[in-house]
């Protein structure tokens, strides 16, 4: 349902002048017998059969003294006979060319394959109000198809998510969305979008002209399943276990078993590929291989009627979980990059395998993985994500205090601090600590202490914070490992640095920060190297160097996106509008707090989005904004409230100066009644605003 038909025809009409003896095209589709194949070609030619001869012959004495293009439609199902004939035309007709549709190429000399991709989707299923729909080939089918359906369809601003998820979840294949929009005649667009879980029984009812196997979805795809042997219908079943794509190492470990043998799985694979029936990711790289998902639909309710999805569910999270633990220890060192690309790769199997073992009694695996994954969720962005999975596999173990449990508690308190979410962060980390205490294990106290002095620093205890720092950094060193003396430098300098830079002492905070940096470049660690130059930033920054401020920013930023650490890209974002602020250089400013929000606002990072709202209400109040710089300032205040976190002490005052100005120009009644708005409109509804409500003068200034 592809199209390869209709595009076939196309391009043959497209040729009838390079043809002078003609272009004909030969169904296929209803032919059962392969020995008629030389026959329907005759047919279409026009051509009788000779009595007592040879139909192959009769045709290539035809063909011979000709300049034809045959177009042989349909050939999957009589692949074999049609290569032969194929094969025989071109040795003997020189002035003959073929163009032939497919599911599997012919395999034959001189052959060029070309695949007809699906048409193109809207890149996501989050609708951006402001895209040109039209540019993407398949809602604009969508749209041509509905209005012959249902001749009064428009589609509204309303329907433009459902159609794009619509299009997305068909994977742009034109027969499924030709039979989606026929059900415009009693169906709206939303529901259609809902309905697409049961595809099979909502895409059916094609024209009664089409081929049978062209009338529902489910007939259309038989067709396909129906013609693969034993062994290729067993691992496709199998493939369907996987939803975020595999690897040939993966299908190896996973599928392999009684009806499909270790030494054939190559070879199947790549036969189902050839079918195609699985797509083939990334050709430049190591192959990554992937289901459509309506074809892996199919195969789950294929593979639920056997008794063997447990067990390739049970496989696959034995081999998720070897991913992450080799990949976690990588996360800190030179090859980070690429073992957070193998892990992005990964995460839908990731997911499938953490709900999985949540209903199925795998919780000490789920917990294991989910606490290997952290650092990568932490890197990645996928902050509530991660929190979400590592909550509910740690309910899923109540009582359970051994060291496992302490490092997801550990990790959860890392994501939780990274939201924003400091009143969570103290009984995870204390719960934690308390854990390793009891196991005298030494790095985990090390990380416990830690993340308790990052939450004494938001708010403003450096005494303590310094303390706890310090006693961190030594059970690091105690812990003898490597890494732990890595990490007894690391880790606490950048915080200890941070509490210089909070108290003014930059020199102090400049020495903390460039020890900490030399120890992450010697290592190779982009991730903490991506956080010192930011501290250094900071540094500068506070000391006036705006300049070199700016350049540490910039070089942060940039490493952190080689790295696909968008996060720390987005704080950069925010580094440089507030060192633009300092200048007042307020256009530059609201510019890279959007650029911020345009991250931290899709990603819910609500410790990302207050910073941002706090600095767009500032700059709006110097720029002439004022009911702006009201409204975002209201929002960010209930939103802090929330978080039961306190903006910092170095950012209030300034804070608190603009929204003055802002207050000068308007009444008092107005200003407040706009700041209560701003309290009650909720999170996306003020990110919008932030976004899209641009400051009245940016020129103007205190």
């Amino acid at each position: 349902g592809v199209g390869k038909s209709r595009l076939a025809i196309e391009v043959a009409a497209d040729l009838l002048a390079v043809f002078p003896d003609g272009v004909f095209d030969v169904d296929l589709a209803t032919l059962t017998d392969p020995a008629l194949v030389p026959q329907q070609v005759l047919s279409a030619l026009g051509v009788p059969t000779e009595p007592g001869r040879a139909d192959i012959d009769t045709l290539l004495g035809y063909l011979k003294r000709r300049h034809i293009l045959l177009v042989l439609d349909g050939c999957e199902h009589l692949n074999a006979a049609c290569g032969e004939l194929a094969q025989s035309v071109l040795a003997s007709c020189p002035n003959v060319s073929l163009v032939t549709t497919s599911r599997e190429p012919l395999e034959i000399h001189g052959e060029v394959t070309w695949r007809v991709p699906s048409l193109t989707v809207p890149p996501t299923t989050e609708a951006d109000p402001s895209a040109d729909m039209a540019a993407y080939d398949a809602v604009r089918l969508f749209i041509d198809r509905a209005k012959q359906n249902n001749p009064g369809f428009t589609i509204e601003q309303s329907d433009v998510a459902s159609v794009t998820q619509i299009c997305r979840r068909l994977g742009g294949i034109p027969l499924a969305i030709e039979l989606a929009a026929r059900k415009v005649k009693v169906l709206s667009c939303e529901q259609i979008a809902a309905r697409l879980d049961d595809r099979f029984r909502l895409l059916t009812g094609g024209a009664r002209n089409a081929l049978k196997r062209h009338q529902t979805l489910r007939a259309a795809v038989d067709w396909s399943f129906e013609l693969l042997s034993d062994d290729e219908r067993t691992l496709f079943r199998r493939l369907t276990v996987f939803p975020g794509g595999f690897t040939l190492e993966a299908v190896e470990a996973i599928c392999s078993g009684p009806g499909c043998d270790l030494m054939d799985i190559l070879d199947r694979l790549g036969s189902l590929v050839d079918k195609s029936l699985v797509g083939v990711e990334e050709p430049s790289r190591k192959p990554r291989f992937r289901l459509l998902e309506t074809l892996r639909q199919y195969g789950r309710e294929l593979l639920r009627e056997t008794a063997e999805e447990d067990d390739l569910h049970r496989r696959l999270l034995a081999w998720c979980l070897a991913q992450a633990e080799r990949a976690e220890p990588e996360l800190k060192g030179p090859e980070q990059g690429t073992f957070l690309d193998l892990l992005e790769d990964e995460h839908d199997n990731f997911r499938i395998v953490l709900a999985w073992a949540l209903e199925h009694g795998g919780h000490e695996d789920g917990l294991r993985l989910s606490v290997e994954l952290s650092r990568f969720w932490l890197v990645r962005g996928y902050l509530a994500e991660g929190r979400r999975w590592l909550e509910a596999t740690l309910a899923a173990q109540p009582q359970a205090n051994g060291r496992e449990q302490g490092r997801a508690l550990i990790a959860a308190s890392t994501l939780a601090w990274h939201q924003g979410d400091y009143v969570a962060v103290e009984p995870l980390a204390r719960r934690a600590l308390q854990i390793f205490q009891n196991h005298d294990d030494q790095v985990g106290i090390a990380e416990g202490l830690c993340r308790l002095g990052e939450l004494a620093t938001m708010t403003g205890d450096h005494a303590a914070a310094w303390d706890l720092f310090d006693r961190s950094r030594a059970a690091w060193a105690e812990s003898g490992a490597m890494r732990g003396v890595i990490q007894s430098m690391n880790v606490p300098l950048h915080d200890l640095g941070t509490i210089a830079c909070e108290r003014g002492d930059y020199a102090a905070a400049r020495a903390l920060f460039n020890e900490a940096l030399a120890i992450a470049q010697e290592h190779g660690n982009t991730v903490d190297i991506v956080h010192h130059l930011s501290g250094l930033g900071h540094v500068e920054r506070g000391d006036g160097h705006f300049a070199a401020a700016q350049a540490r920013y910039e070089e942060s930023r940039d490493r952190a996106r080689s790295l696909g650490y968008k996060r720390m890209v987005a704080f950069n974002h925010q580094y440089l509008a507030a060192l633009a602020w300092v200048q007042r250089d307020l256009g530059q400013a609201g510019a890279r707090y959007r650029e911020a929000l345009d991250y931290f606002g899709p990603a819910g990072d609500e410790l990302g989005i207050v910073r941002c709202l706090e600095g767009l209400a500032r700059v709006a109040a110097l720029s002439g904004g004022a009911a702006q710089a009201a409204y975002l300032a209201g929002a960010a205040e209930e939103l802090r409230e929330r978080m039961r976190s306190p903006m910092p002490p170095s950012e209030a005052g300034n804070h608190a100066t603009a929204l003055q100005v802002a207050g000068d120009q308007l009444s008092e009644a107005d200003f407040n009644e706009r700041k209560a708005e701003g309290r009650r409109a909720g999170l996306p509804q003020a990110v919008r605003a932030a976004l899209h409500e641009i400051a009245a003068d940016p020129t103007r200034a205190a």
